[in-house]
């Protein structure tokens, strides 16, 4: 007859006969680590998450996120970031007060004491398992305190994208018109100046007859991207977003310096910069049937060309909002 006073012991079965359930892992010392290992995991993933806020925030301040996002959404994104800055902060504060105590992370594991009760409980030889073990813990957990670099890698993507110089201005990078082949008409009559007419208006002007007599013969300035190597001519451009860079399309206006004036641009000078161009409206037939616009610049000379009908700008945002 066995002493009620002394603990029993069983050796385990190979079955799972002894009623004691697989916990999956070791409570000697594996648990420790498991905890020193799950709270360094999501100390990384904090951290991380605070380089991502940066990210969005450095993105905001350098103007950057004008290459790849609407003007409406920049202070969402702004108002996003400062918010996943301050809780990946609290979150490390909070991983790193529970490491200095040794306490485990609350919601990230098991507690193994309530464990060592469970299995005590086990071990009692009247202890009935008519109910699940679920109920006392004495279940199979089910889950690993192995390391997952998978989620690091992939908090890391945009971070080493703006490590990179990415995005930037190439991303709104476009081929200029190919105005060989383009001609000008010189029978435009002078109709005065228009104040406050778009890029976005006479590119939708050009699209409908009505709207291309309303404008044709008007002097007017545009705000674009200066593209082209030639002294006669180059290629305007600016993009229309309507939510993100993804759907930018390149509008496009040709400009072209009076045949008949003795100036020559300084492409050198204008090339991929953003100027504001002075001139007389037209709208060119292509061998498509399309029309595209185009503005006649009428300068004196050089001088007056080179200062006057273009100068060198800065644009309230790189893209138009329809």
């Amino acid at each position: 007859m066995s002493d009620p006073t002394k603990p029993s012991f069983s050796l385990p079965m190979a079955g799972g006969d002894s009623g004691q359930a697989d916990h999956g892992h070791s409570h000697e010392g594996a648990g420790h680590s498991g905890h020193a290992q799950a709270q360094t995991e999501i100390l990384m993933q904090a951290i991380l998450c605070g380089c991502l806020g940066l990210v969005g925030v450095f993105l905001y301040w350098g103007k950057k996120v004008e290459i790849i996002l609407a003007t409406k959404f920049h202070n969402w994104l702004l108002a996003g970031s400062i918010t996943l800055i301050v809780l990946a902060l609290a979150r490390i504060v909070s991983v790193w007060r529970l490491t200095i105590t040794g306490s485990a992370i609350a919601g990230g594991c098991c507690n193994h004491a309530d464990h060592q009760r469970d299995h005590e409980s086990c071990n009692d030889p009247g202890h009935q398992h008519d109910h699940p073990h679920g109920a006392h813990g004495c279940e199979e957990h089910g889950h690993s305190h192995a390391y997952e670099p998978i989620k690091a890698v992939v908090l890391m993507i945009p971070v080493g994208l703006f490590l990179l110089n990415l995005p930037n201005s190439s991303f709104a990078a476009v081929q200029a018109l190919d105005l060989n082949q383009v001609e000008i008409s010189s029978s435009i009559a002078d109709r005065g100046t228009e104040n406050n007419v778009s890029f976005l208006q006479l590119e939708r002007a050009a699209q409908r007859d009505e709207a291309r007599q309303l404008y044709e013969g008007k002097t007017v300035a545009l705000v674009g991207q200066f593209q082209g190597n030639d002294d006669k001519k180059f290629t305007l451009i600016r993009f229309k977003m309507n939510c993100c860079a993804a759907d930018a399309v390149p509008l496009k206006g040709a400009m072209f310096v009076d045949p008949k004036a003795p100036a020559k641009i300084d492409h050198p000078r204008w090339n991929k910069k953003w100027v504001k161009v002075k001139g007389q409206v037209q709208f060119i037939k292509m061998k498509d049937g399309t029309f595209i616009t185009a503005l006649v610049l009428r300068p004196k000379d050089d001088n007056d060309l080179n200062g006057d009908w273009i100068q060198e700008t800065i644009p309230d945002s790189i893209y138009l909002q329809n």
